[in-house]
């Protein structure tokens, strides 16, 4: 037998949630204890945490044996505002669950907690995230944003484009789509525009985490950062240009976040009208790669992918089975740990790409495109392999 507890977390319509593929298993032996479809929503009363918490006692009413699996979302079993350990609070919260006995228990998470690896004979994590030793079983994870990208709702309109327009010019060198506010994008911002680069550039910064953005001083957005070295990072962006640069944002070019018609659809009439997409990847940790949707859209999109990312996501993504061009750019500080001077080299290789004309470009991605369909392939073909690879855990307790 198995329990589901599953939350919706985003719009159901755009991508395919864990629960879609035991759903569609028709069969198997499961039973949907709680599905919050709210969850996020301005209709929302308790979050899923509050609601595990208040319906505990009821078991869910759960009459499990030793031979049963409990899927369960992360966000019933841990609150990110506590200062608990997540394992910790995961372990109590399980345990809490007195009357029902599991012979597996797989939490799935789609961010980028836990901040370190976590599995027992009974309780398995399942996340986006890659740690220090993460070579011996990228094909088996379960990592929700690549299953999206590779079963995404476009993927049909991004191959037809690709076919049958691969020839075309591009009006612009190179797509870059950022969202929150964080030290890293708004130095690299600032990098792009003083060096005229914008112009040639699809780009948007939404800064969709922060309400007012007036009151977040240079000192907490840089200087308060650990990872950051200080000197650097006056030499890159002035308190002055920090507070110019603010009354520009947002720069909504894929949507506006906080808006009901967003989506997380990958922009194609954007990205596919540009040779390159660079993808400033976010950081959430020093031994943690975190690999959300940005990291796999330019295989996706048939585009010549530029990473600016976290200690080791190269390397990473070249394991995956994926070209990451690097007889083209420069990825030799990709196991540097200094961000600063990662993102130096980085900057680099957008200066590469701006440097060279729209027709020499256009050339080199013509002479790449067997590249670029393996990449889209692989993506395609990692999906399907983690999605038979879930259901064969599936299938042991069916």
């Amino acid at each position: 037998m198995i329990y589901t507890l599953t939350s919706a977390w985003v719009d159901p319509k755009q991508i395919v949630q864990w629960y879609d593929i035991v759903y569609d298993q028709d069969y198997l032996n499961y039973k949907n204890l709680y599905h919050d479809r709210n969850h996020g929503t301005e209709f929302e009363v308790d979050t899923p945490y509050q609601f595990f918490i208040k319906h505990i006692g009821s078991n869910f009413g759960i009459d499990s044996s030793d031979n049963d699996l409990l899927l369960i979302d992360l966000e019933y079993l841990y609150d990110p505002k506590s200062n608990t350990s997540l394992l910790d609070e995961i372990e109590k919260n399980i345990n809490k669950l007195s009357g029902s006995v599991f012979k597996k228990v797989i939490v799935l998470s789609k961010d980028f907690y836990p901040a370190e690896p976590f599995s027992s004979d009974k309780v398995e994590i399942l996340s986006p995230n890659h740690y220090t030793d993460y070579s011996n079983y990228i094909e088996k994870k379960f990592n929700y944003y690549l299953i999206n990208a590779a079963f995404n709702k476009i993927h049909n309109t991004s191959f037809e484009l690709f076919d049958n327009f691969k020839y075309i010019s591009k009006n612009k060198k190179s797509t870059l789509l950022m969202g929150s506010f964080k030290p890293h994008r708004t130095i690299l911002y600032n990098l792009l525009k003083k060096e005229n680069m914008l112009d040639d550039m699809y780009f948007s910064y939404m800064s969709y985490n922060i309400d007012n953005l007036n009151e977040l001083s240079y000192q907490s957005h840089f200087l308060d950062n650990n990872n950051f070295d200080k000197d650097k990072v006056l030499k890159l962006i002035s308190q002055e240009e920090y507070r110019d640069l603010k009354k520009q944002l947002p720069i909504c070019l894929d949507g506006n976040f906080n808006e009901e018609n967003f989506n997380l659809l990958a922009p194609l009439p954007y990205i596919t009208n540009s040779y390159v997409h660079i993808v400033e990847c976010n950081k959430e940790g020093d031994n943690i790669l975190y690999t959300d949707e940005k990291v796999f859209r330019p295989f996706l999109t048939f585009s010549i992918p530029l990473f600016l990312g976290q200690k080791g996501l190269h390397q990473l993504l070249k394991n995956y089975g994926f070209d990451v061009f690097d007889d083209f750019f420069d990825i030799g500080r990709d196991s540097d740990g200094d961000d600063i001077e990662r993102m130096k080299s980085s900057f680099e290789n957008i200066r590469k790409i701006h440097e060279m004309s729209y027709g020499d470009l256009q050339f080199f991605y013509i002479q790449n495109h067997q590249r670029l369909l393996h990449n889209y392939n692989r993506l395609r073909e990692l999906g399907k392999i983690q999605v038979r690879e879930f259901i064969n855990i599936l299938n042991d307790y069916k």
